[in-house]
């Protein structure tokens, strides 16, 4: 195997822009994306429905919905240009190389196919290994999970599983092929918080025990911080903060980071702390403000908020936001 080195990115994308072709217009959905990923690191990405952090995910993995389509910007995986993968390459490409964990489980599994088939069909799809093998790999990884009966879970179909065992099931069959990378789009959306726990802890355990990066997506900030080594926080399809998870945790530099904080229920259960909302509604992607997308909503916003919208700006070194209120030379913090 190959020595892995962790200081070149595993995933780059650069200025990335996806657009929907649409009757009334034009819809971005992502605008001028850029992210690196290395190996064995946890990327989050962060914001609100809507904030393009999905329609990114599927761009990543080239399967964008119809008419969705890449009209700027680049992808390489590993030195490779996924955009420019051919059909077969891509089948290759998906699932050995790089996984994907949807929001539904049930959506993406086949409900009239037993969990081992389809277990099956995925290990023989990427390598030429023997029935009985295929399926030894398939018995191990579903153990490996946290499914305690792994033999007898090879023979039931998806709609006789809970959430929780088929979101189990979906990382197992996103790790039979060892990948280098795991996409996780939100996966522990409808799950209670005692099951999106066990869940958040098997994503950690895979990630160590394969060497494996991930990109986790969410909504939620709350699960950030347990998983994350670094950050980026989207809104309206543009990146509004990046940085590692202390820079975004407890150097806060953008208005809409800061909202997002402090809509995280607190631990402290006896609490008289409300929690605090964003004023307003997700920007219409077809008809974005002039200036920062965020400006219309924000409580800091200035004249020159709604005029023009700031570039990504480094505040500190690997730390950068987008927002009028940071200067080129000085990091501040609007916590509170």
């Amino acid at each position: 195997m190959n020595e892995i080195n962790k200081n070149i990115p595993l995933l780059s994308v650069n200025d990335l822009t996806v657009e929907f072709p649409m009757p009334a217009g034009t819809l971005r959905a992502v605008s001028a994306l850029s992210y690196d990923v290395y190996p064995g690191e946890v990327m989050g990405i962060v914001g609100e429905s809507g904030s393009g952090k999905s329609v990114a995910a599927s761009s990543v993995m080239h399967l964008l919905q119809k008419p969705g389509r890449v009209t700027e910007g680049s992808i390489t995986f590993d030195g490779r240009d996924v955009l420019s993968m051919t059909k077969k390459e891509l089948n290759d490409f998906r699932g050995k190389e790089i996984s994907m964990i949807f929001q539904d489980p049930m959506q993406c599994l086949d409900p009239s196919f037993t969990v081992g088939s389809q277990l099956m069909e995925t290990v023989r799809a990427h390598e030429k290994v023997a029935k009985a093998e295929a399926r030894g790999r398939c018995v191990d990884v579903l153990a490996s999970v946290g499914i305690k009966d792994p033999e007898s879970m090879m023979k039931k179909y998806p709609f006789e599983l809970s959430g929780g065992m088929r979101q189990r099931v979906m990382i197992a069959i996103a790790l039979l092929c060892r990948p280098k990378l795991l996409i996780a789009d939100e996966p522990t959306t409808a799950l209670d918080v005692t099951i999106q726990e066990q869940i958040m802890l098997l994503l950690k355990k895979a990630c160590s025990e394969n060497e494996m990066a991930m990109v986790f997506i969410t909504h939620n900030f709350g699960l950030v911080a347990d998983i994350c080594d670094r950050v980026t926080v989207m809104y309206g399809g543009r990146v509004m903060e990046q940085g590692s998870c202390d820079d975004i945790f407890y150097s806060t530099a953008h208005p809409y980071t800061c909202g997002l904080m402090q809509a995280i229920p607190k631990a402290d259960l006896l609490s008289e702390e409300r929690l605090t909302s964003i004023e307003g509604t997700p920007l219409d992607p077809m008809a974005p403000p002039a200036g920062c997308p965020f400006a219309p909503r924000c409580n800091k916003a200035m004249d020159i908020c709604h005029r023009e919208c700031p570039e990504l700006r480094e505040i500190a070194k690997g730390h950068r936001a987008r927002c009028w209120l940071c200067e080129d030379d000085a990091e501040v913090s609007i916590h509170g």
